[in-house]
This record gives C-alpha cells, sequence and structure tokens, in this order.
C-alpha cells in the first residue's frame, strides 16, 4: 500500500493558504483552517492527519471501498485510516481544517480514532440544513 501523504505533502501539492494564520500555528502539534473554494479534488488515498470540511458544493466522494454523491451541505470527517477522494462537481464553496493528534493530545499516546466520530463501518458525512 502506498504511504500516507503527510501534511507537508499535501500543501506542497495543494499549495493551500491558511485563513489568517500560519501554516504550523499549533506548536507541537497541527491546526489550520482553509477556505475550499479553490478546492480541484483530492486523489484517493490515506493522509497522515486529519480533516473536517464544511462542504458546499456538489461532488463524489469516495470512502474506502463505497462511493457516496454529495449534492447538499455537509460536514465530513476523515481520518488517517481509511482513504477517500473527492471529485468536485461546479463551484465549490466552504472550509477546511487540518489537524495532528499532537494538537488534541501533546505529549500523550491518545488515539482520537477511538472516540465515537470515526466509526469503522460509517462514511463520516453528516448532512446539513440551512440552520445549522
Amino acid at each position: 500500500m502506498k504511504a500516507a501523504e503527510t501534511i507537508h505533502q499535501f500543501y506542497a501539492r495543494t499549495q493551500a493558504e491558511a485563513v489568517n494564520t500560519p501554516l504550523n500555528n499549533a506548536g507541537s502539534g497541527h491546526f489550520n483552517v482553509f477556505t475550499r473554494e479553490s478546492c480541484k479534488g483530492t486523489p484517493y488515498g490515506r493522509r497522515d492527519f486529519y480533516k473536517i470540511s464544511l462542504v458546499i458544493g456538489k461532488g463524489k466522494l469516495q470512502y474506502a471501498d463505497r462511493w457516496l454523491d454529495m449534492d447538499a451541505p455537509a460536514l465530513l470527517i476523515s481520518n488517517p485510516r481509511v482513504p477517500y477522494s473527492w471529485e468536485p462537481m461546479g463551484e465549490q464553496k466552504g472550509w477546511y481544517c487540518l489537524f495532528t493528534e499532537a494538537f488534541l493530545y501533546p505529549g500523550e499516546q491518545k488515539e482520537l480514532l477511538d472516540s465515537p466520530l470515526f466509526p469503522a463501518e460509517e462514511i463520516p458525512v453528516f448532512f446539513v440544513n440551512k440552520q445549522e
């Protein structure tokens, strides 16, 4: 299996620019927020970081071995263990944040993957309405 993309490789590939923050603003951990307007898609693969996206725009999500057509605003929570890709369809809006476990648990050996946010059997997409 191909090695997981590191957070630094992600920045080099996407040339992402953080929203009003330097690229490593969390000390020993890492956390940044970006806009999705320049989103050109995400190749299928694993990453060594977590990503939470507010997706406003249509597209296709491949998560592990499943596909999901996304045609309404949604919150997507991805993790380092499950490969995924995104194929945008038209204009993309929203935001996403990237973070590492060291940001949440500096100096500890805890794993965020043990939390209920990452059930292995489900695609972590939560459709939201305008109020939410």
